[in-house]
C-alpha cells in the first residue's frame, strides 16, 4: 500500500491521533462520519489521513469523486487489506499524518479487533432503531470478549426530534457495558447527503451541518483524552 501523495508540506508533527469506527451493522454511519470528521481535523490544521479497510471501497471511491469535482485529494482516503494496517499507518504517520481515522466494514470480525487494537479511540456510530440498538449491543459485547471497552465511545448517528425514546434505549444499551455515549451525536440533515454528492464535506459549506460536526469533533476529542489519562495511571 502507498499512500497518495500529498500537496500539502509535512509540518511538525503533533502527536499522532488513531481513531477507528466500528458496528458490525452496516448502514450505522461509519463511512459518513469518517470523511466528515476528517475534513473537519484538515480544517484545523491537522494533517488527516483516512484508512479504507472496507471491502467496498466506499471512502476511497468517495475521495476519487472529491478530487474529480473539486481538485482537492486531501485528506488522503487509501484502501488496503487488514493485514496491512500497521504498515499502513506507518506509511500515512511518515508522511507526515498527525491524524488518522480507520473505516472498517460492518462486521463482527478481525478487521474490528485489529483496528481496536492500534487506536487510541475507538467510537462507535450508531442509529437509534431496534436493529441499532441489538447490533450495538452485538458491537460491545464482541468489543468486550477482546478487553477492549475502555477505549470505546458511541456516537449517536442521523439523529431527529421524535427520537428521545430511542435515543434513552441506546444509551441504556451502552450503560450496561460502561460505554459513554458522546454528548454531542451526528443529525439527520439534508446537507450531508448533498455535501458529499458533491465532493465535499460538511464544513465545507457552513450551516448547521458544519456547526454539528465541528461539536461533533471537539466531543471525539475530549473523550480520547480522557481514555489516554485512564491509560496512562494504570
Amino acid at each position: 500500500m502507498r499512500a497518495k501523495k500529498s500537496s500539502q508540506p509535512v509540518k511538525a508533527k503533533r502527536t499522532p491521533q488513531i481513531w477507528a469506527f466500528v458496528n458490525g451493522k452496516g448502514g450505522a454511519g461509519k463511512t459518513t462520519s469518517v470523511i466528515n470528521l476528517s475534513i473537519a481535523g484538515q480544517r484545523r490544521g491537522h494533517y488527516a489521513s483516512v484508512l479504507d479497510l472496507d471491502i467496498l471501497k466506499s471512502a476511497e471511491r468517495w475521495s476519487e469523486l472529491r478530487a474529480e469535482l473539486t481538485g482537492e485529494e486531501e485528506p488522503v482516503i487509501v484502501h488496503g487489506a487488514p493485514d496491512k494496517l500497521k504498515e499502513m499507518i506507518d506509511t500515512v504517520l511518515d508522511e507526515g499524518s498527525d491524524l488518522v481515522l480507520i473505516d472498517t466494514p460492518g462486521s463482527l470480525d478481525r478487521t474490528m479487533l485489529l483496528a481496536a487494537q492500534v487506536s487510541d479511540i475507538v467510537v462507535i456510530p450508531t442509529r437509534t432503531s431496534v436493529l441499532d440498538q441489538n447490533a450495538l449491543r452485538d458491537t460491545l459485547e464482541f468489543l468486550g470478549l477482546a478487553e477492549k471497552l475502555s477505549k470505546c465511545v458511541v456516537l449517536l448517528n442521523a439523529t431527529a426530534k421524535g427520537q428521545a425514546n430511542d435515543i434513552a434505549k441506546v444509551r441504556s444499551v451502552a450503560k450496561e457495558f460502561d460505554v459513554p455515549v458522546a454528548g454531542v451525536g451526528i443529525e439527520d440533515l439534508p446537507a450531508f447527503g448533498t455535501t458529499l454528492a458533491k465532493g465535499r464535506g460538511a464544513v465545507e459549506a457552513r450551516g448547521k451541518a458544519a456547526k454539528n460536526i465541528e461539536a461533533a469533533f471537539d466531543e471525539i476529542e475530549t473523550h480520547r483524552a480522557r481514555i489516554m489519562r485512564a491509560a496512562g495511571s494504570k
